[in-house]
């Protein structure tokens, strides 16, 4: 009885601008009049789609071509997975007014595009455009709140210009080859992981003073980055944060790293020298693997301990200074292929120190690469 009733109110808008017919929009008109959206199964008028404050879940998963006339739709937001897998969905049109974008609201929309976002947009929530491959639009907005994964493998998404925010969420711009930003807010503390994996036409020179964390495989693979300093408040670098970034000339670890995490600088080809500042405690497994540029390393006296192919492959590296008293703990390959294309080959310890000529420092470093251990 209350379907009927909406229907005969809906009717009283026959008069209105018709925005859609079951010759128009076959799939999107169906779902609309079955949720007792329209008075008529043929048409949907522009009055009707107004009333229509909350569309739920009701395009979830369809078959979907095309829904522009969604911009004529009361809302002012897209619920939790709205459009989740609309895999035949191609293009849409928001509303105006929409202030924010559920969790997985376009989830594998892979064939769908949109003109543009709403600048009303206040959030864009987790997942919401996971897999939208199709997807160009070309500027975000200024005053939105992103959640983790929400552009996840958007690959021709062209952002060039990132809005403030304090902390960019995991996985945010995953995938995302086609962004081309250059330059991070200002005001950043903290780099999720995987926040910029594989960005490829990202072209940052530096990054922020107010940066203290970043995340595991942040920036892995992006060849574009040219960063030669980290911020002096850093104090955490994830696991492969610069994997690949063979662009990076980094040559000092701030003092406020204590770990410098497994595949960090792993192939950053750019890189020369490196200065490990007082305070790091271990170093991961192939931290500096495949830096084949790399030619002198100094080690921090707190470092007590070296992973498996920490330093493997580094051949040009044939300058290292390790301040520890007592040699830290390495692997068998923490020097493989170390230094194997230096003209000189000189470890350099202090003057007391004791470990240095046993372990693998010995039967690795010095007996089958070449280095000659002296004291300082």
């Amino acid at each position: 009885m209350g379907l009927l009733l909406n229907r005969r109110r809906m009717m009283m808008g026959r008069g209105d601008k018709v925005i859609m017919t079951s010759a128009s929009n076959p799939e999107v008109m169906a779902i609309c009049y079955a949720q007792g959206w329209c008075a008529s199964p043929d048409r949907m008028t522009q009055s009707e789609a107004e009333a229509v404050t909350n569309i739920g879940t009701a395009f979830r998963a369809s078959g979907i071509v095309h829904f522009d006339e969604l911009q004529y739709f009361g809302i002012t937001d897209i619920p939790a997975q709205a459009f989740f897998q609309c895999a035949s969905l191609t293009s849409i049109v928001l509303p105006n007014m929409i202030t924010s974008i559920g969790n997985y609201a376009f989830f594998q929309c892979s064939n769908m595009d949109m003109p543009s976002l709403p600048v009303s947009l206040s959030i864009i929530k987790q997942n919401a455009f996971y897999g939208c491959s199709a997807l160009t639009i070309s500027t975000l907005p200024s005053n939105c709140t992103f959640e983790a994964q929400a552009f996840y493998n958007c690959k021709n998404v062209t952002f060039s210009t990132m809005p403030n925010m304090p902390t960019i969420p995991q996985g945010l711009f995953f995938g995302c080859t086609n962004v081309t930003f250059s330059e991070l807010p200002s005001g950043v503390t903290s780099i999720g992981s995987q926040a910029f994996y594989q960005c490829t036409n990202i072209s940052f020179s530096e990054l922020p003073n107010s940066l203290t964390s970043i995340g595991d495989w942040a920036f892995r693979a992006c060849t574009r980055i040219t960063i030669s300093e980290l911020p002096s408040g850093l104090t955490s670098i994830g696991q492969g944060a610069f994997y690949g970034c063979t662009g990076i000339t980094i040559s000092e670890i701030p003092q406020g790293v204590s770990v410098v995490n497994t595949y960090s600088f792993f192939g950053c080809t750019g890189i020369t020298r490196m200065f490990i500042s007082h305070g790091v405690a271990s170093m991961g497994d192939h931290v500096f693997m495949n830096c084949s540029n790399l030619a002198s390393v100094s080690i921090p006296s707190t470092v007590t301990s070296m992973g498996v192919n920490c330093f493997s492959n580094c051949r040009k590296l044939g300058d290292i200074t390790c301040l520890a008293p007592t040699a830290p703990t390495v692997m068998e390959t923490t020097f493989l292929g170390t230094g194997t294309s230096a003209s000189t080959k000189v470890l350099k310890v202090p003057s007391g120190a004791s470990g240095y000529n046993e372990s693998y420092w010995q039967t690795v470093l010095q007996d089958t690469n070449g280095f000659t251990l002296t004291y300082i």
